[in-house]
């Protein structure tokens, strides 16, 4: 019989999203706490040996589209960093510069030869690249599941329709506490 294999992935929590230099205008008091979370949930999914990989916007400065994006996840800026209040627990780290964290081959490849078949994440933004991220890992086969109360997104009313569409999508939604518990 086939073992599972799980990973966490961590999607873009920067300073240009979250931090002190943030250009996106998210509360701060939630990105405090679903940092904490997110914490809380790495540490935990490294304590029993699975990957926690984090995944990061990194743009080209000339790319007219980044332009009208205020300049946010510009290459080897400051604000392309990751924030921080992460408690950064594995130097797994993969550049991407499409929402769809899937898109970086360099991703795929080490899923695949972790025998990697569940993807759990967090992070930034639920209607965006969390979103993009899990529709995409449900159509490469992948067992998905959100941490509902560990993403974010630009208002409530969109991570909550954002979290409806994945759900319907076949993506699993658990709470912090929920996914503590099955990772014991």
């Amino acid at each position: 019989m086939f073992e599972m294999q799980e990973a966490l992935l961590v999607l873009d929590i920067q300073k240009d999203y979250d931090g002190e230099t943030v250009k996106y205008s998210l509360h701060q008091q939630e990105i405090d706490w679903i940092i904490q979370r997110i914490n809380k949930i790495s540490k935990k999914a490294r304590s029993i040996g699975l990957p926690v990989i984090y995944l990061g916007k990194e743009f080209e400065k000339k790319l007219v589209s980044n332009i009208f994006h205020k300049l946010i996840g510009v290459k080897t800026t400051d604000g392309a960093r990751l924030d921080p209040r992460l408690s950064v627990v594995s130097d797994l780290y993969f550049p991407k510069n499409r929402r769809d964290a899937l898109t970086n081959i360099e991703l795929r490849k080490f899923l695949q030869k972790h025998n990697v078949n569940h993807l759990n994440i967090v992070g930034l933004f639920a209607e965006g690249c969390v979103y993009k991220t899990a529709l995409s890992a449900i159509k490469h086969h992948f067992t998905v599941t959100v941490i509902k109360d560990a993403v974010c997104a630009s208002s409530e009313t969109k991570k909550i329709k954002a979290l409806q569409r994945m759900e319907e999508k076949g993506v699993e939604l658990l709470g912090t506490k929920d996914i503590l518990n099955r990772l014991l």
